[in-house]
């Protein structure tokens, strides 16, 4: 109808009338203008059997097809998680069996939003990659240009998720983003965990499979990217098993890398088959450092302990070369609260790395 938000009453009646010209019926018309605030005369027969929001659906659909007999036309619902329940009570009734020529619908919504099912295909975003979030920090910030340092560290930090891009510049303290002649630098922060992001991850997680949940809590636990080997032997179950769980996290974007695998389904028996251990070529890492926050934040204190642990025996498994090995093996058995393995690696890391300074002298 084209009204605007400070049309008059008399500008509001009249621009909601042309209606009337998509073969809507006058009490059609009356029932779409009072959605607007327009009050109309009070009629003389009492409103009886269907509810409001169904009047306004068959009025809708109703104008949809006269419209698209004019030419196509597309019908766009923008950022459905932020719709009132009733709004969302009625959209299955919109959407169902509207398959008219020439006519399109597009609804969007930000995952994990609780939507009613909807017919249509789903398409789900990928994440920005780094030279876009350069260029969202870029239009958000007001700047003519932005550091690739600035951009890598909050693609690493949101994974490129547009929202949690959004709230990390809302929550952004003063001064972590400064402009100098146009140019956007940052100075690196670590981002509380928020509500919001606990509401996201615990949705995700629900769905998931037990083996997968503690292949993502052990990633969370690891301050770098897993060896695909490490993270395999770090989880409790088939060899055969893991591995699949493991390619189909990657498969949904859960963990990010490249990982290549030998088992196969004959490749076991008992606990690592005839002699063949599988091997996993490659690393992998959570999608952001957000996502590896809150689900550190989603583990109970021993739960995080007994993690640690799975690692630190994994890790133990594989030769220790130099201190970065050791120090990270001191790293976990710290967090595994075993003070005298802590130890012991930490003294080693350092002996390592005193070696490996003399060697380079």
């Amino acid at each position: 109808c084209g009204i605007e938000f400070d049309d008059t009453p008399a500008q509001r009646f009249r621009k909601t009338d042309r209606l009337r010209a998509l073969g809507l019926s006058y009490n059609e018309v009356r029932t779409l203008g009072a959605t607007l605030g327009l009050a109309y005369p009070v009629t003389d027969y009492p409103r009886e059997g269907r509810a409001r929001g169904l009047d306004i659906i068959v009025a809708i659909r109703k104008a949809l097809h006269a419209l698209s007999k004019e030419g196509s036309v597309v019908l766009v619902l923008e950022d459905l998680h932020f719709a009132d329940d009733a709004s969302l009570f009625y959209l299955p009734l919109l959407l169902k069996g509207l398959r008219v020529p020439g006519l399109a619908i597009l609804t969007s919504r930000r995952s994990g939003a609780s939507i009613p099912t909807c017919p249509g295909t789903f398409l789900p975003l990928a994440p920005l990659e780094p030279e876009n979030v350069a260029r969202y920090l870029t239009h958000a910030l007001g700047a003519t240009s932005c550091a690739d340092e600035a951009a890598h560290w909050a693609h690493v930090e949101t994974g490129g998720i547009p929202e949690w891009l959004e709230q990390l510049l809302r929550g952004a303290p003063q001064g972590a983003f400064a402009l100098r002649s146009g140019h956007l630098t940052v100075t690196p922060w670590e981002p509380p965990t928020q509500p919001f992001a606990k509401q996201r991850v615990s949705a995700w997680l629900d769905p998931l499979r037990e083996t997968e949940r503690q292949f993502l809590m052990t990633a969370a636990a690891s301050p770098s990217p897993m060896e695909g080997g490490t993270l395999i032997a770090s989880v409790e179950g088939d060899p055969t098993s893991l591995s699949r769980s493991l390619h189909r996290l990657l498969a949904r974007g859960w963990l990010k890398g490249s990982l290549e695998s030998d088992v196969t389904d004959d490749a076991t028996v008992g606990a690592w088959g005839r002699g063949h251990e599988p091997k996993h070529e490659g690393s992998v890492t959570l999608r952001s450092q957000m996502h590896a926050r809150v689900l550190q934040s989603l583990m109970e204190a021993p739960e995080l302990a007994r993690t640690h642990q799975r690692i630190l025996s994994a890790l133990e498994s594989m030769p220790v070369e130099n201190a970065d090995d050791a120090g990270r093996l001191a790293f976990h058995a710290v967090r595994a609260v075993d003070r005298q393995r802590a130890l012991e690696y930490q003294l080693r890391a350092a002996q390592l790395a005193s070696d490996a300074q003399e060697h380079a002298k």
